[in-house]
């Protein structure tokens, strides 16, 4: 029988302790999962998924897509962290399902460089003037951007901070908008 290592080898991924197999699978590979998973109760038993939600997702959920989707939500939320790319591929491995596993482990390395190319530059500025002059925050960001000394692929961007301050501008600067 195969071992995680070989098939990660075979996919070009690193399988030592603390590498992407070592990630929690993310929610857009889950849809990704259900896409090539076949026989979701088995793999269900195997990452230990409660009977209790079992139960649920077959109740509530009518589409099989859904119900693997379901349960494999079930599964990160109960073993968070331990939720792995590596243990889904393990019981794929274990199901003799090795195809399948090589797939698990292809998205753990895209998910590797999705987050290697994602870099979040964080500005704590507490001590900044109420009237600061926003137009020099509004260079020095712009400065920033074109010098490619930021990079932002943000789902989501909260700019905190006193009144007065800029924020409005930051905002407007990366969601390249003027204001009025």
């Amino acid at each position: 029988m195969a071992t995680v290592e070989q098939v990660a080898s075979s996919v070009s991924v690193s399988s030592q302790a603390g590498g992407p197999l070592d990630r929690q699978v993310t929610s857009d590979h889950v849809f990704d999962v259900c896409d090539f998973m076949t026989e979701w109760q088995t793999v269900a038993s195997r990452l230990k998924v409660s009977d209790a939600d079992l139960a649920d997702i077959e109740e509530e959920n009518g589409s099989a897509k859904k119900r693997k989707e379901m349960m494999l939500k079930a599964w990160i939320s109960a073993e968070d962290d331990k939720a792995t790319y590596r243990t889904l591929g393990a019981v794929f491995i274990k199901m003799k399902k090795v195809n399948l596993a090589r797939k698990v482990f292809e998205l753990a390395a895209d998910a590797n460089v999705d987050e290697s190319s994602t870099s979040a530059h964080v500005v704590d500025d507490k001590n900044a003037e109420p009237d600061a002059n926003a137009s020099d925050s509004e260079a020095i960001l712009q400065r920033a951007l074109e010098e490619g000394k930021v990079n932002f692929n943000i789902v989501k961007c909260l700019v905190q901070g006193p009144a007065r301050v800029g924020k409005t501008h930051v905002k407007a600067l990366i969601m390249k908008k003027k204001l009025e």
